[in-house]
């Protein structure tokens, strides 16, 4: 990897304000400009739903996204960074996902665009 690349967080250095209440952060990464991205569950044994999360580097959530649903198994697993702004996972536990991600790229009017995360069946 490069400097450019992610870095794998430890999921407990992740400020628990990040993720919403009764949440948990599974995955961590540090991406480049300061953003991060998380990967959160609420560890329910009736409705498990993935909640991916991306926040600024002021710590503020940008752009989310949520997967799962009544009775779904969800086990989050296999959780890597591909490239810079790619990743691949596993929820449930069986189903491969990619997730491209584009935080909003800067101008000379700061923040151009809308931070993007988009979900495709790998």
């Amino acid at each position: 990897m490069t400097t450019t690349d992610p870095q794998r967080l430890d999921p407990a250095a992740i400020p628990a304000r990040l993720a919403p209440t009764g949440l948990q952060i599974e995955a961590a990464f540090s991406l480049p400009h300061g953003w991060l991205l998380a990967f959160a569950t609420a560890d329910s044994p009736f409705e498990e739903v993935l909640h991916i999360l991306l926040a600024d580097p002021a710590g503020q959530v940008r752009a989310t996204r949520r997967l799962g649903g009544a009775y779904t198994p969800g086990i989050l697993s296999d959780v890597r960074a591909l490239a810079a702004d790619r990743f691949a996972f596993r929820f449930p536990a069986t189903t491969p996902w990619h997730l491209a991600v584009r935080p909003p790229q800067t101008g000379w009017r700061g923040w151009l665009g809308r931070p993007l995360l988009r979900l495709t069946r790998a």
